[in-house]
């Protein structure tokens, strides 16, 4: 069997969790979010800042739960950028 390349299908969605991932320097203007997006991604989900773990895992805990309603047609009008929002103002409160 033939290994499928990335190129081949790309990721709809990649969700880089750890701190600065979408921070660049000189070789990546956008840091690993960047090389993900130029490499096919679809979407990409990455931080500009330092976070907390535990924040994090709340965070993206509550952010995969609501992309999981979404998907299975509970709001089909949201979409990832939907179930992003959602899950960054429930943290913010």
């Amino acid at each position: 069997m033939r290994k499928l390349a990335f190129r081949e299908r790309p990721a709809d969605l990649l969700v880089l969790s750890a701190c600065e991932t979408a921070v660049g320097d000189d070789r990546a203007a956008l840091g690993l979010a960047g090389v993900a997006v130029k490499s096919g991604a679809h979407s990409v989900v990455a931080s500009l800042w330092a976070v907390d773990d535990e924040t994090t895992r709340a965070f993206i805990e509550e952010f995969y739960t609501l992309l999981l309603v979404l998907l299975v047609g509970l709001k089909p009008a949201c979409s990832c950028s939907g179930a992003l929002a959602v899950s960054s103002l429930r943290n913010s409160i």
